[in-house]
C-alpha cells in the first residue's frame, strides 16, 4: 500500500500558512464534517490549527479528526490546552463566533487528512466554518 500524500482531493480545502480559509457550511445535522489538509511543515510553521464556526450554535462540542490512510480510518485530536479561545466577553458591539477551537497539528502536514464537525450542540440555520494553520 502506498502512503497517502498531502494532496487535496476534489472538494477538499488545502490550508495555507497564516491565511484563513473557508472550509464550508454545516447545518443542523451533527453528523456532517468538512475535510481539509494542511501545508507541509516549514520554518514559519508553529503547528496550531484554529477552527472557527460562525453562526448560532448552543453548547457546541467540536471535534477534529485525522486520517493517515486516506480516510479509511480516523483518530481524534483534542483541543489544545496551550491556546484557549473564547467566544464571549468581547468588546462592545463585536459579534462573537459560535465556536472557536485550537488544535495541535504539528508534524501532520505531510499526509494527514483532517475533518471537522460537531458531536453535540444545537445549530440554528447553518454554521460557516473557517480555519487557519500557522
Amino acid at each position: 500500500m502506498s502512503v497517502p500524500q498531502n494532496l487535496p482531493s476534489p472538494g477538499t480545502v488545502k490550508l495555507t500558512n497564516g491565511k484563513p480559509a473557508f472550509l464550508g457550511t454545516l447545518t443542523a445535522t451533527l453528523t456532517q464534517s468538512l475535510q481539509f489538509v494542511i501545508p507541509e511543515p516549514c520554518r514559519d510553521y508553529q503547528g496550531f490549527c484554529i477552527v472557527v464556526g460562525v453562526g448560532t450554535i448552543t453548547t457546541p462540542t467540536a471535534i477534529l479528526e485525522g486520517s493517515l490512510d486516506g480516510g479509511n480510518t480516523w483518530f481524534s485530536l483534542t483541543t489544545s490546552t496551550n491556546i484557549v479561545l473564547g467566544v464571549s466577553s468581547l468588546l462592545t458591539g463585536d459579534t462573537p463566533a459560535g465556536s472557536a477551537d485550537a488544535f495541535q497539528v504539528n508534524g501532520m502536514g505531510a499526509g494527514c487528512l483532517f475533518r471537522y464537525g460537531y458531536t453535540a450542540g444545537s445549530i440554528t440555520g447553518s454554521i460557516a466554518v473557517w480555519a487557519m494553520v500557522g
